[in-house]
């Protein structure tokens, strides 16, 4: 509204546009007015998403803060740029003394291991069961280094 009010005011005022050197025109006033409202209608079609936009940074930050994490155990010396060389399981993969609490686990919560011993003999098929929440995928998530243990070791070969 104020747009044309303006615009009116330009053009009987006589005033030269910058742009083109020559006075205002009615088509030109038209034409700011609308791409006005059209970029605001923009803008105003924008704010409801603004909450998922913030929500979507704030899991990114935590996304790129498990990814660049550096492990408490250190990796080979031998390795290069963090890559380990292939590992022998000739003599399989043993749990000796592990205990493992997930790091987002409230303060005083127990541990999902305590002190695990077991070994899994190499080239034989080994079935881990056991009830939801008993730390089956924990026990994969262990010896792929997702997560490292609080106690104890996991050897491999």
């Amino acid at each position: 509204m104020y747009s044309y009010a303006t615009g009116g005011w330009l053009i009987e005022d006589k005033r030269i546009n910058p742009s083109s050197g020559e006075i205002y025109s009615v088509v030109e006033i038209i034409q700011v007015s609308q791409a006005t409202m059209m970029s605001m209608m923009t803008f105003a079609s924008v704010f409801p998403i603004v909450p998922a936009i913030i929500k979507a940074l704030v899991v990114g930050k935590e996304v790129f803060d498990v990814i660049e994490r550096q492990p408490l155990i250190d990796s080979p010396k031998d390795c290069k740029d963090g890559l380990s060389k292939k590992i022998s399981i000739q003599t399989g993969i043993k749990f000796e003394g592990v205990s493992f609490r997930y790091p987002t686990a409230p303060e005083g919560s127990r541990d999902v291991f305590a002190g695990v011993n077991f070994t899994i003999k190499p080239y034989t098929s080994t079935a881990i069961v056991g009830p939801s929440g008993s730390g089956k995928s924990t026990i994969v998530q262990l010896i792929n280094r997702f997560y490292d243990p609080l106690e104890g070791t996991i050897k491999l070969g």
